[in-house]
């Protein structure tokens, strides 16, 4: 299987290492993407694993974020060839990019008070991965319930 998991954030990296790292060595091709935002890229150099960064940092306006993730978005919809699935957590511009090339694709988020942001994500995604200390109520209205809600044991 050939999975895309992409890395917009700090603490990416580190909490989807394990994951990636289970996936290859059950003989699984992964292609990491990345974005540029704090210590996401040193993060990823330090680790030594492959990746492409793909966008830029827009900034702390609105505007500018908008800019950047449309433009991400273009790029990723262009980006590396056929994929069996993607994961990402947080990301805003994956799923929009695999619903576009018809990729199924999982968020995984923490936080479920990101509203305008778990709205998109959690409608585009084929799975929705948190952790079972959020109520799964709050969810609901993301349109993350049923089977494409899936919960583990854990705050993170």
């Amino acid at each position: 299987m050939r999975v895309w998991v992409d890395l917009t954030n700090t603490a990416h990296p580190v909490v989807l290492r394990p994951l990636v790292e289970r996936l290859e060595a059950a003989g699984h091709e992964v292609v990491i993407t990345a974005r540029p935002l704090s210590q996401t890229i040193e993060l990823l150099e330090d680790w030594g694993h492959p990746y492409v960064q793909i966008g830029a940092y827009g900034g702390a306006s609105r505007l500018g974020k908008a800019r950047a993730a449309a433009d991400r978005v273009s790029r990723m919809l262009r980006f590396g060839g056929r994929f069996d699935c993607a994961l990402a957590h947080g990301s805003t511009d994956l799923p929009i990019a695999c619903r576009l090339r018809r990729i199924p694709n999982t968020t995984m988020f923490d936080y479920e008070w990101a509203t305008l942001q778990h709205s998109l994500n959690c409608r585009l995604a084929n799975r929705v991965l948190v952790p079972d200390a959020i109520p799964p109520e709050r969810l609901a209205r993301y349109d993350a319930r049923g089977s494409k809600l899936v919960r583990y044991p854990g705050l993170k």
